[in-house]
C-alpha cells in the first residue's frame, strides 16, 4: 500500500512562518514575490500536490522548488511561469 502524503494547510504554514524574525523582515523586502508564490503555494495545496510532484512537473529539483517556496531565493519569471504552467494556472491575480 502505497504511503499517503499529508498536507499542511496554507495558513498553518504561513501562521508557523510569522513567527520567525527573519520571515517577516523577508516578506517585507519581497513583499511582491511573496504575493505570488503565496498564490502558487495555495494552489499546489488546494490541488493535493507535492514539492516532489512540483519538481517532476517543472523540470527543477525538489530543493530549488522549497527554496522558492519559503523565499530563500527569489525566483525567476522562468521559474514562476513553469510552476504556475505545472498547476494548470493561467492568469495570477496579484494583489
Amino acid at each position: 500500500m502505497a504511503n499517503k502524503v499529508k498536507l499542511i494547510p496554507f495558513s498553518q504554514i504561513e501562521k508557523r512562518w510569522m513567527k520567525n524574525p527573519e520571515f517577516r523582515r523577508i516578506i517585507k523586502e519581497r513583499e511582491p514575490y511573496f504575493n505570488v508564490v503565496r498564490q502558487l503555494v495555495k494552489e499546489r495545496i488546494k490541488q493535493k500536490r507535492t514539492q516532489e510532484y512540483m519538481a517532476k512537473k517543472t523540470g527543477l529539483r525538489q530543493e530549488a522548488i522549497s527554496a522558492m517556496e519559503s523565499l530563500r531565493r527569489e525566483p525567476q519569471l522562468s521559474t514562476l511561469y513553469k510552476y504556475a504552467t505545472a498547476l494548470g494556472v493561467k492568469v495570477l491575480k496579484l494583489s
